[in-house]
């Protein structure tokens, strides 16, 4: 909701680069939310929960409670990740202009198409898992030694009904 909602407001302001800087926006906001369930499973996975629901109420009260923290690595992640998967673009330039080499013609402008599918299924593969496995990184280091603060479990709660439910 709030991506959209910086998009809605973004796409009525002709300001040249904006596109550019709400897509930055996003992906850091994708990055530090989208993510959330698979640490909080390897948080429960990792403390050997007897009780699922309980364990991941309190790993997101630690979540909440680190959030500064989380963010400012999801930004980081973010310029690694697009900088990474423009190199990957790049690189894969030269095997599709090779295929379509092979295959002359009107096909030839496809390089570029074919290059962006390698690209994306190259991130989706090993940039993300990566990405993934280094904000759990972040995450368990940054919650060594805490223990949930009610106050952050209360402001939750009063946040949201679907975390009152795990109370």
């Amino acid at each position: 909701a709030i991506t959209g909602l910086i998009g809605g407001i973004a796409a009525f302001l002709p300001i040249p680069g904006l596109s550019g800087i709400v897509s930055f926006i996003n992906t850091v906001i994708r990055l530090s939310l989208t993510y959330v369930d698979e640490i909080i499973l390897g948080y429960n996975i990792r403390i050997n929960s007897n009780s699922p629901f309980e364990t991941a109420r309190q790993g997101v009260v630690l979540y909440a409670q680190n959030g500064k923290h989380m963010i400012k690595n999801a930004v980081w992640l973010a310029v690694i990740m697009w900088g990474v998967s423009f190199v990957i673009f790049l690189l894969m330039l030269a095997p599709a202009a090779a295929i379509l080499w092979v295959m002359p013609g009107q096909l030839a402008g496809w390089a570029f198409m074919l290059a962006i599918v390698f690209a994306w299924a190259f991130k989706a593969a090993f940039i993300e898992p990566f990405a993934i496995a280094s904000l759990m990184q972040v995450y368990f280091e940054a919650i060594e030694g805490q223990v949930p603060n009610p106050e952050w479990d209360n402001r939750l709660a009063e946040a949201s009904s679907k975390f009152r439910e795990l109370r």
